[in-house]
């Protein structure tokens, strides 16, 4: 090393005194401009991307680059250029590697602009570098390890950038005359290596809000010339080394919080660094006592142990330390009485003390907090178990901005002097035995935000004054035991409501106000468990930014509103236990955010929705709905289907009224029509029998005339129906062959009910062979009305079964058919004899006369119109 730097001040000054020469006869103007430094100026202007303020706009030939803006010439020949200062200017682009052409630079600023891309190596060949500050930029990259070869670095700040990877060891290995290192804010990542130890003459070293891990090196307890350390919000673990609580005596603040750092502290911990100020160790898992020598810390004005597991009694002198400014001790597991609050009247400066969530007991000594600093602006003693009463001379915290003493058990009444704390922007006494009315003086807090005063036994109506708070987000009257109406005076102030109105567990009555629905921005309203009545104001579909709606346990009657269905961001609606009635609306499956439902107990009648948030509903809540019906959670089922949507105007009655009457005209047009094609079809008829009788008459005849079969024997007779004795297809029906018992081969003509107009034309058909006696008729042996398998309608007809077909598949055969007449056998008797022996007389018809009486019933125009088909001939 020391050869090494016997070359560098051996060679140094030769190649500098050359480039002085090369620059200044280089010159071209009575200014010295110098030709040689201002390329690399412009290389670096030529990569900005965006200068909103124009700052690079006067870098040009005008004037020397020496007077450009941000840039500083500070050698006797104004030749050379010592510094870059743009911070705050915004410029982005890529950082130029051409900076490292500057070889006299010793300071570089860009800290507060837009820089983005990777850190130049190029910048470690600037040996005169003194000062490098690109803090608050969005650079990213790891830190090159070049950086080290700028020996006389005194000044590094990288701060808020988001470089990542590794701490380079050679950092701490040759830039022993670094004095600040600030690499906060980043995105670093490993160990914090042990050269850094060799940093002697560091006094400030920033490595916090990254991601380092490990253990803390032991010997950073040898910069003994530091004064800031900040290790905070990390990943560092284990005990904190001795040596670093005597690293230095001029150390003044100290910053281990937010790390998972174990261990206790030292009980001469007092006893070192006499200058310290700021001691912040939260957020870690410290244990053990708090020492009792950190009360010779006179000078310190911030003290942080919070979210550890200390434990023990506080120190009672703590007040000794006159200067604090901030104590917070919260989220600990401290013990003991409130009487050190008496000794903290010393700290004339403090603005914040929290004890919060501890296991502190005891009374609160009286005028304690009356006696603390007029500075306080936060007080925060909440969750502990302290007691006693609040004095009407805790007005003198003039300054307060936050009380928090909420689950104590503080009792007594709120003071009416609490009014006077006008600079009060947060209050709660949650879960105390606070007594007595709410004081109407809560009126005067015109600057409080929150008030939560929920879970006391306070009585009373509510005061009117609370309208006078126009700017507070979240109001929670919670869990006491107040009475009378809602005053309809409170919406109009608190209109800015943002967050919450909770009024639940009182004892309120009379119904809700309209004004509610002044309430456009509040997103939870909580109204259960009261005693309020009536309908439910329309009004509430104006509170359009409600995310959940609780108005259980009340006597609400009436319907649902249709206006709610304009809140539709709602995830959470709660009407349970009142006596509301009427169908559910369908509205409330349109809700797409809504998720958590309770309509139990009530009036509620009608179908439940089958769709939106009701499909992942269980029955617990609908029960306590005596008249509700549906398919789903053990519901009877509804007599009829009701309409999507249900409309009472007197319009949509009478529009639906005019329907159905002329829906009925049609009808008996269609029955008139009937009825005349029917008589005269009776009267060609060759037999025709006796006067017309009803479709249903006439199926019960022709069921008690014949022997009764039913499906099962019909599925047995065709082996299931099956695809082998299916001999027809026609548009309404399939004809199957098969055998009932011992008897012949039959015919079962099996009606399909699913198809239109399947059922008129099968009660045609029966009419018809009914009223029709002919000896070439087939025999009709039986039918069957019952149900199948499935429990669907069934109807068959059994008829004779003809083994040759059909006449019409001889006179019209099908492709593939070997069934076909020739011109010559059509015209004779014998063929129609030969094929069907039973009914030879009516062939003489076949070739003559197709309309001939007899066969008159059989053409599909005029008997089997659209149910017989393919199979209509078959009845020959």
């Amino acid at each position: 090393m020391s050869l090494y730097l016997f070359l560098l001040l051996l060679l140094s000054p030769l190649p500098m005194s050359l480039s002085a020469e090369v620059y200044a006869s280089s010159s071209s103007s009575p200014r010295g401009n110098n030709v040689g430094d201002q390329p690399a100026l412009l290389a670096f202007k030529a990569q900005i991307r965006s200068d909103p303020h124009g700052i690079l706009d006067a870098w040009n030939d005008t004037v020397s680059f020496c007077e450009w803006p941000g840039i500083l010439c500070h050698s006797p020949t104004r030749t050379r250029v010592t510094t870059i200062n743009l911070a705050g200017m915004r410029l982005a682009g890529p950082l130029s590697p051409s900076l490292a052409n500057l070889s006299s630079l010793d300071t570089l600023n860009l800290q507060e602009n837009a820089f983005f891309g990777t850190l130049p190596r190029e910048l470690g060949r600037l040996p005169l570098l003194k000062t490098l500050n690109l803090s608050f930029n969005s650079l990213t990259s790891s830190l090159p390890d070049e950086l080290a070869n700028c020996t006389n670095l005194r000044f590094l700040n990288l701060q808020g950038n988001r470089i990542s990877g590794n701490l380079p060891l050679e950092l701490g290995a040759r830039l022993s005359g670094l004095l600040v290192l600030n690499l906060d804010g980043n995105l670093l990542t490993g160990t914090i290596p042990s050269s850094l130890g060799n940093l002697t003459s560091l006094t400030e070293l920033w490595l916090s809000r990254n991601g380092l891990s490990g253990s803390i090196p032991e010997n950073l307890g040898a910069l003994s010339s530091l004064v800031f350390i900040q290790l905070s919000y990390n990943n560092l673990e284990g005990e904190v080394p001795p040596s670093l609580y005597n690293v230095s005596s001029s150390l003044q603040h100290f910053s281990l919080s937010n790390n998972r750092l174990i261990g206790s502290i030292p009980a001469e911990f007092g006893l070192n660094f006499p200058n310290i100020r700021t001691l912040l160790l939260g957020g870690n898992n410290f244990s053990g006592k708090i020492p009792a020598s950190i009360t010779n810390k006179s000078h310190i004005e911030l003290l942080d142990l919070s979210q550890n597991n200390f434990g023990g009694d506080l120190p009672e002198d703590i007040g000794r330390l006159s200067n604090l400014r901030q104590l917070n001790l919260e989220r600990n597991r401290l013990t003991g009485g409130a009487t050190f609050l008496l000794s903290l009247s010393n700290c004339t400066r403090l603005e914040f003390l929290s004890l919060f969530s501890n296991n502190m007991t005891g009374v609160l000594p009286e005028y304690s907090l009356a006696n603390l600093s007029s500075h306080l602006s936060i007080l925060l003693l909440g969750e502990n178990q302290l007691s006693g009463t609040i004095l009407e001379q805790i007005d003198r915290l003039v300054n307060l901005k936050h009380l928090n003493l909420r689950f104590n058990a503080f009792g007594g009444s709120i003071p009416f002097s609490i009014g006077k704390l006008v600079n009060l922007r947060k209050l709660s006494l949650l879960g105390n035995s606070f007594s007595g009315e709410i004081p109407a003086s809560i009126g005067n807090l015109t600057n409080i935000i929150e008030i939560n005063v929920g879970n006391n036994r306070l009585r009373g109506e509510i005061t009117p004054n609370i309208g006078n708070l126009s700017g507070i987000r979240s109001l929670c009257l919670q869990g006491n035991m107040l009475s009378g109406s809602i005053p309809k005076s409170i919406f109009a102030g608190i209109s800015n409501l943002t967050e919450q109105l909770d009024l639940s567990g009182n004892s309120l009555s009379g119904g809700l106000p309209p004004e509610i629905g002044l309430l456009t921005k509040v997103q939870a309203i909580d109204i259960s468990g009261n005693r309020l009545s009536g309908n439910i104001p329309k009004s509430i579909g104006n509170c359009t930014g409600l995310q959940s709606l609780d108005m259980a346990s009340n006597s609400f009657d009436g319907p649902i509103p249709e206006s709610l269905s304009q809140i539709r961001g709602i995830m959470d609606l709660d009407l349970s236990q009142n006596r509301l009635s009427g169908e559910i609306p369908d509205f409330l499956a349109e809700l797409q955010f809504l998720w958590s439902l309770n309509l139990s107990f009530n009036d509620f009648d009608g179908r439940i929705p089958q769709r939106g948030v009701f499909m992942a509903l269980n029955s617990s809540s609908f029960m306590g709905n005596r008249h509700l019906c549906g398919c789903r959670m053990n519901l009877p089922p509804c007599m009829r289907r009701p309409p999507n949507e249900r409309n009472r105007d007197i319009v949509f009655i009478v529009t639906t009224a005019i329907s159905i009457l002329g829906f009925i005209l049609l009808i008996l047009l269609a029955l008139f029509f009937k009825i005349l094609v029917a008589i005269r079809v009776r009267e060609s008829a060759v037999e025709p029998s006796t006067p017309n009788t009803s479709v249903s008459d006439t199926i019960i005849e022709m069921q008690n005339c014949c022997k009764p079969v039913s499906y099962k024997d019909l599925y047995r007779a065709t082996d299931g129906f099956s695809e082998e004795n299916l001999t027809g297809i026609g548009n309404f029906s399939r004809v199957y062959r098969g055998i009932i018992g011992d008897s012949d081969a039959v015919a079962v003509k099996v009606l399909d009910p699913q198809q239109r107009g399947a059922m008129k034309s099968f009660l045609r058909e029966c009419e018809a062979l009914r009223n029709i006696r002919h000896r070439n008729l087939l025999k009709i042996i039986t039918l069957c009305s019952s149900v199948d398998a499935k429990g669907g309608d069934f109807m068959a007809v059994v008829l004779e079964f003809m083994p040759n077909g059909s006449l019409e598949g001889w006179l019209h055969p099908r492709t593939g058919s070997n069934r076909s007449l020739s011109l010559m056998e059509r015209g004779h008797d014998s063929t129609c004899r030969r094929l069907w022996p039973c009914k030879m007389p009516a062939c003489s018809s076949v070739g003559q006369h197709p309309l001939h009486s007899g066969l008159l019933w059989l053409h599909p125009s005029r008997v089997c119109d659209g149910w017989g088909g393919d199979d209509g001939g078959r009845r020959l």
